[in-house]
């Protein structure tokens, strides 16, 4: 599915156009005041994409730490019924 394109520089034409004609300031404080918010939008949305990256990349490391604790766990107690099983036998940690 193609994107249409919008003619922007028309559009900005038409504008400036408009407002040079206008014996009023307001609609170039208008136009003025609209392109500020633009780029701030575009500077907080590119701020947000960054926070839910770095939210993303710490909740990836708090996941591994808690894999890493929990297979250091069942090393440990597998281990330890691995001992307990030679034990049992009469073969005891010499026989392994």
């Amino acid at each position: 599915m193609e994107e249409s394109e919008v003619p922007l520089e028309q559009v900005q034409e038409h504008i400036e156009h408009h407002a040079h004609l206008s014996q009023e300031k307001w609609v170039s404080l208008v136009a003025l005041s609209t392109a500020i918010l633009a780029a701030l939008a575009a500077v907080a949305s590119l701020q947000a994409g960054d926070h839910a990256n770095e939210a993303m990349i710490t909740q990836m490391q708090a996941s591994d730490q808690w894999a890493f604790y929990q297979a250091k766990g069942h090393q440990i107690r597998n281990r330890g019924r691995s001992y307990a099983n030679h034990a049992g036998s009469g073969k005891g940690a010499a026989g392994c």
